[in-house]
């Protein structure tokens, strides 16, 4: 009985190490395709580009309590149950890989954040952002899938995407 209670503390545990590590890596792709892109424009352009409007999305603080809690609760738990929940049941019932599952999970995760975020030049940013934490959140959800069972899946996948999106409104 004491083993089987000493388990489930280790696996929350390592649960946890997940959310941080995985959460600390979304903010991290986003530091680093950041400066990627401030490095590129700075070499490769010779017109006079505005970098604020790659982070618009930073530049309005007046945000509505509403747009809060659509962006950071509401948006990651329909996107989690849309975007990868459904995608690695579809997968796992028509016998696909699950790294091909992370990518193509990964695609349908960035499509829509591209078109909805991104606009004009910038739209590569906002492509590979959300395309690497679609494949951080395709990961997490296959890994703790097969670790645990899906409940945790949902709820890890949902947690870090929420502090991914915290961390993009706040910082």
């Amino acid at each position: 009985m004491q083993l089987d209670t000493l388990t489930v503390k280790f696996q929350k545990r390592g649960l946890k190490l997940d959310i941080v590590l995985l959460s600390i890596a979304l903010y991290l792709s986003k530091l680093i395709i950041t400066i990627g892109l401030i490095i590129y424009l700075n070499l490769a352009s010779t017109v006079d580009i505005n970098l604020s409007d790659a982070f618009n999305s930073n530049l309005d603080k007046d945000y509505s309590i509403i747009k809060l809690l659509y962006a950071i609760i509401i948006s990651p738990i329909f996107e989690t149950i849309i975007f990868f929940h459904i995608t690695h049941w579809i997968s796992r019932k028509i016998k696909i890989s699950m790294k091909l599952f992370i990518i193509i999970s990964a695609i349908a995760f960035s499509i829509p954040h591209a078109l909805v975020l991104g606009g004009g030049s910038f739209q590569i940013y906002y492509i590979l952002y959300s395309f690497i934490g679609g494949l951080i959140f395709a990961h997490n959800y296959n890994r703790q899938y097969y670790k645990y069972n899906v409940n945790y899946a949902l709820g890890s996948t949902t947690v870090i995407h929420i502090i991914g999106n915290a961390l993009v409104l706040y910082l």
